[in-house]
């Protein structure tokens, strides 16, 4: 292992062990599609160059916009590519709520086991309960939540080192007139990539990352 290396694996057990693969539960809450064409994944966690949406899941869902809303559950179907010498375990989403508040915070890290740049196809096999994995439920008491997309280590700063391509799905504790879909990225590509083979996964506690908003 590089050096380079090493000193992330250090970073990595202080900001939260790595959760491996876990059995999908049954949710029958309201769920909420995030569609991704293309997002980018640029460099560490926080910078102004990430990728980042503020998404009202509230009024995504047929709600009043600002009613308050748990996420329960986290599912993904994804197509990871990452340029060398980035790794695709590299590529993280961090979800907090719209505060951007990290003590209930999740992230998704679909290729935690590739360390390697490359292209692959990930499934969690459906949703995912988070207290099933240890992890506290996302409370959104606006009915919003962030989700920054960034590099665990970044090998070229300001510049793009992979895609995401294919959707993240949240469950949410209440129902809801509707579940929702949400689109993100360069929309214009055409449909994201449907992925239903199963691969490596995971999920990470990142309660000790201090993102914040994207700056203008």
């Amino acid at each position: 292992m590089s050096p380079k290396r090493s000193t992330c694996v250090g970073k990595a057990v202080a900001l939260g062990a790595l959760i491996g693969a876990a059995a999908p539960s049954a949710h029958a809450g309201a769920q909420l599609e995030l569609q991704l064409f293309d997002v980018q994944s640029v460099d560490f966690a926080g910078d102004p160059d990430n990728f980042v949406a503020q998404v009202d899941a509230a009024s995504a869902l047929g709600l009043s916009a600002g009613t308050p809303l748990t996420v329960v559950s986290v599912g993904w179907e994804m197509n990871i590519e990452a340029f060398a010498p980035s790794w695709r375990s590299d590529l993280i989403a961090l979800f907090t709520d719209s505060t951007q508040t990290i003590t209930d915070a999740f992230a998704v890290r679909p290729a935690a086991a590739f360390n390697s740049p490359g292209i692959s196809d990930h499934s969690s096999g459906g949703q995912i309960l988070l207290a099933d994995v240890g992890l506290p439920d996302l409370n959104l008491f606006d009915g919003e939540f962030v989700v920054e997309f960034y590099e665990f280590f970044a090998d070229a700063l300001d510049e793009n080192e992979g895609f995401w391509n294919g959707s993240i799905t949240l469950g949410f504790e209440e129902d809801a007139p509707r579940d929702g879909l949400v689109q993100l990225g360069d929309v214009d590509q055409g449909e994201p990539i449907p992925l239903p083979s199963a691969a490596a996964m995971g999920i990470s506690a990142l309660a000790l990352i201090a993102a914040r908003r994207r700056r203008a």
